[in-house]
C-alpha cells in the first residue's frame, strides 16, 4: 500500500514524491488501514499470548477463538481496541516505512552522498529506522496490550487506560518492555528492508 498511496499524496500535494512529508503520511495511513482490516487477527493472537503458567488457553483452537469471541461480542468483540491497534500499526509503519525513505534518501544519499543501491546504505539507514519504530510504537502497543486483554471494558477504552497508565507509571510506563520491543522489531525492520531492497534490485525496480 506504502507506493500507491505515496504517489497519490504526491499529486494531492503538488510534489515529486521526495518530501518526508508525503513519505510520513504515506506510510502512517499505509499502516492504519492494514491494521484496521487485521484486527480480529491481532485480537486472537494477544488472548493466546496472555495466558499464564500452568493455566488452561483461553480456547481450544484458532476457529474456536474467532467463534467464541464473536458469539459473546458480536463483531465489536472482534474490532476490540481497534483505535489502539491503528494508532500502534500507523506510527509503526511511519516510523519503520517513512524514517527509512527519508534516512536514506534525503539524509545519506541527497545530503551526505551514499551510493543509493548499496547493502551498507540500506543496512544503516534500516538500523536507525529501527530504533526509531520501536520508541514510535511502544506508547500505542502499551496501550492496546492493556485494551485487549480487558475483554469486558472493566477500565474502558484506550484513553481510560491511557490516563490509568500516566497516573501510575508516568511517562515511563509508556515505553515498558521496550528493550523485548526491540528485539522483535529491530531484526524484522533490518532484516525487511534489507531484503525488500535486494528484491526489488533482482527484479529490476529501484530502490525506495
Amino acid at each position: 500500500l506504502y507506493e500507491p498511496i505515496k504517489s497519490q499524496y504526491a499529486i494531492f500535494f503538488h510534489d515529486d514524491g521526495n518530501s518526508p512529508v508525503v513519505k510520513w503520511f504515506s506510510a502512517f495511513t499505509s499502516g492504519a488501514i492494514g491494521s484496521a482490516i487485521f484486527n480480529p487477527i491481532d485480537v486472537v493472537k494477544v488472548r493466546f499470548q496472555s495466558q499464564l503458567p500452568n493455566t488452561p488457553p483461553p480456547y481450544t483452537s484458532l476457529l474456536n477463538a474467532f467463534h467464541t469471541i464473536y458469539t459473546e461480542k458480536g463483531l465489536q468483540g472482534l474490532y476490540i481496541g481497534t483505535s489502539a491497534t491503528v494508532a500502534r500499526a500507523a506510527f509503526l509503519t511511519s516510523a519503520q516505512l517513512g524514517s527509512y525513505d527519508v534516512i536514506k534518501n534525503n539524509i545519506f544519499v541527497q545530503m551526505l552522498d551514499f551510493d543509493k543501491e548499496a547493502n551498507s546504505t540500506h543496512f544503516s539507514a534500516s538500523i536507525i529506522a529501527s530504533v526509531i519504530t520501536t520508541t514510535a510504537a511502544n506508547p500505542a502497543d502499551v496501550i492496546k496490550t492493556r485494551v485487549m486483554n480487558d475483554p469486558h471494558a472493566t477500565i474502558g477504552g484506550p484513553s481510560k487506560h491511557l490516563a490509568q497508565l500516566w497516573k501510575v507509571n508516568g511517562l515511563s510506563g509508556f515505553m515498558k518492555g521496550w528493550t523485548a520491543s526491540y528485539l522483535r522489531i529491530g531484526p524484522h525492520t533490518v532484516i525487511s528492508l534489507v531484503l525488500i531492497e535486494k528484491v526489488r534490485q533482482i527484479i529490476g525496480m529501484s530502490s525506495y
